[in-house]
């Protein structure tokens, strides 16, 4: 019975000890998963763009990837977007502003002449 009594609280202490620690995990391990869900749905889209950019407007591909990009982001974070046209190559690059930055950059060759 002395050893309970001597004991009483220490739940309560090992909890308030604990407690931050697991909140800090959880909290970068979220951010960690987000981030991680904006990149592969930023690469995914780009890709798509630049395939719509060989049949379309190059500018109607480009508001299109942002109006979708923009729906995944939280909280204005500021982000870039270029599609640009070289001769058959179409070249796009997504810049997020994350810490540290977000970025990528796709080429989509065009077809080669025989």
């Amino acid at each position: 019975m002395k050893l309970l009594r001597a004991q009483k609280g220490q739940g309560v202490i090992e909890a308030t000890l604990t407690l931050p620690l697991l909140v800090v995990v959880g909290t970068v391990f979220t951010l960690l998963l987000y981030r991680g869900m904006v990149f592969y749905f930023a690469d995914y889209n780009l890709h798509e763009a630049l395939i719509c950019g060989q049949s379309s407007h190059l500018s109607s591909c480009e508001q299109e990837l942002r109006n979708r990009i923009s729906k995944v982001l939280i909280i204005n974070i500021r982000s870039d977007i270029r599609i640009s046209k070289r001769g058959k190559d179409l070249q796009g690059k997504i810049s997020i502003d994350f810490t540290p930055p977000l970025e990528i950059e796709k080429t989509l060759k065009g077809p080669r002449s025989w």
